[in-house]
């Protein structure tokens, strides 16, 4: 039996994100033989260097690219064209279970007191609270905030490449697949340490060689805030924003399929041999 991700099959066994089934679960006769296995993305379709849906391509070893899909995304959605300003982005169903309470905080939060830019795309039962947000605030401007309540492969794979962040505040999330995407472009996550978002981004505060993005724990907006500022400053220092840029990029290569298929092969293999 196998789940989508390490983190997650460990808290359907220890926490509570298997509801009536944990005491199933953690039977030692079916715990050894319950596995999570981080999801996986195609890097070949997930790919800024040649997708072909963008403006301009770009790579680790060649990024200006990038800059010009930001510029080319705040035209068309009517956007302060600023390249300083960092541009957030939310690509998601917009149910709770995906943090909407924390979404519509990080609006006011980037908008109304960071002096940033955030764009949404996504569609669900609790979009509500997303809608009218620039008319009911004035502190908004006209020029800093786009939403969008539908699906689009082509708008999501610009707003991927021209996006400097990426905000990911599930409260529960088996594997997530979004945040993989961003780093694939060089969209730095924000994330909620649960489910496979723990397995995939880790804190460059707490590790700046190995960290690939920021983390918080807490559901409320306080613990978001802090990431969100941790960003915010370290988008300031722009070598080191650079930096982080390409090498996530450059490490983007593992959360491809071949990564997940060789470990369900060893998981198939070891059933055959037992």
């Amino acid at each position: 039996m196998t789940t989508v991700s390490p983190n997650y099959c460990n808290e359907t066994l220890m926490g509570g994100a298997a509801g009536w089934l944990k005491s199933t679960l953690a039977r030692p006769d079916v715990a050894a033989k319950y596995f999570g296995v981080l999801n996986g993305i195609d890097t070949g379709s997930w790919d800024p260097a040649t997708d072909p849906t963008l403006p301009a391509n770009f790579s680790p070893e060649d990024p200006e690219g990038k800059a010009l899909c930001k510029k080319y995304l705040q035209m068309g959605l009517g956007l302060e064209v600023n390249p300083d300003k960092p541009l957030v982005a939310v690509i998601s169903r917009l149910v709770p279970q995906k943090g909407i309470h924390l979404i519509e905080h990080a609006a006011h939060t980037i908008v109304g007191e960071k002096g940033g830019q955030f764009v949404v795309l996504g569609s669900g039962h609790a979009e509500g609270g997303l809608r009218g947000l620039a008319n009911n605030n004035p502190n908004f401007g006209k020029n800093n905030y786009s939403a969008h309540f539908m699906y689009s492969e082509k708008l999501s794979r610009l707003i991927y490449a021209a996006a400097d962040m990426f905000l990911v505040p599930s409260m529960f999330e088996p594997c997530g697949l979004t945040q993989m995407i961003a780093l694939r472009y060089g969209c730095i996550p924000i994330v909620r340490k649960t489910g496979g978002l723990a397995d995939t981004v880790h804190d460059v505060m707490e590790d700046s060689r190995g960290g690939n993005g920021f983390v918080f724990d807490g559901i409320d907006g306080g613990s978001l805030d802090v990431s969100l500022t941790a960003a915010f400053d370290l988008y300031k220092e722009k070598k080191q924003w650079d930096s982080l840029r390409r090498r996530v990029m450059a490490e983007s290569g593992r959360w491809s399929w071949g990564e997940a298929s060789t470990e369900y092969l060893k998981i198939y293999r070891d059933c055959l041999a037992k």
